[in-house]
């Protein structure tokens, strides 16, 4: 697990009202990246919950188009 990085994503774009969500998978030896797309409608919850837990890391600079 620490040859990999995962980031999970749930975007908002207000240009184009455009929704992203879904699973990136950075293989840190190789740089190869796997995203896994996430499907809007089978969404619960939200990822707001986890702004103020110590356990994530959060990257304010990823963003997804």
């Amino acid at each position: 697990m620490q040859n990999f990085k995962y980031v999970i994503y749930d975007t908002y774009f207000a240009v184009g009202n455009k929704i992203n969500i879904g699973i990136e998978i950075i293989n840190l030896k190789s740089d190869k990246v796997t995203n896994i797309k996430g499907i809007l409608k089978t969404r619960k919850g939200t990822l707001v919950d986890f702004r103020y837990n110590k356990l994530v890391e959060i990257e304010e600079d990823f963003f997804k188009q």
